[in-house]
């Protein structure tokens, strides 16, 4: 063998042996890139479920917006009927009060009723028995 051929045959070991590990480096270069397709297939999984929650959270955003609505909706009103109650029961207070004023003075009054007609009583029961008196006189007389 002569050095060309030894170096021919060197170069074809070489050839073999780098082909070789460029074959085996294509391996891994195609098992990093199924790994890189299995992740991107995850990752779009995960994109998908995470659009998903975000539409929910957008559903319970204007249900919780629609709540808050209807919560300030029913204090103002709440506010209007403790306003108008308000009003309405100091009128009643201050018609009781009127009403109780005026029952007093219509006892007092009554009150007053009663004596004179305990008065007048005692004045027809005395006049009564005067009458009696004179008419008993009177018969007496004659």
């Amino acid at each position: 063998m002569n050095n060309e051929d030894k170096i021919l045959n060197l170069m074809e070991k070489m050839y073999v042996e780098f082909s070789n590990r460029f074959e085996a480096i294509d391996k891994r270069f195609e098992d990093i890139d199924r790994r890189f397709e299995d992740i991107d297939k995850r990752l779009d999984a995960m994109d998908q479920r995470l659009d998903a929650m975000d539409q929910r959270l957008d559903a319970m955003d204007k249900r919780l917006n629609s709540l808050e609505n209807k919560v300030e909706e029913n204090k103002q009103a709440i506010i209007s009927l403790e306003n108008k109650v308000d009003i309405k029961l100091t009128s009643l207070f201050d018609g009781y009060k009127q009403l109780n004023e005026q029952m007093e003075r219509i006892e007092e009054k009554v009150d007053d009723l009663q004596m004179d007609v305990n008065h007048l009583s005692l004045k027809t029961i005395h006049n009564d028995n005067r009458m009696l008196e004179i008419s008993r006189k009177f018969r007496q007389a004659k």
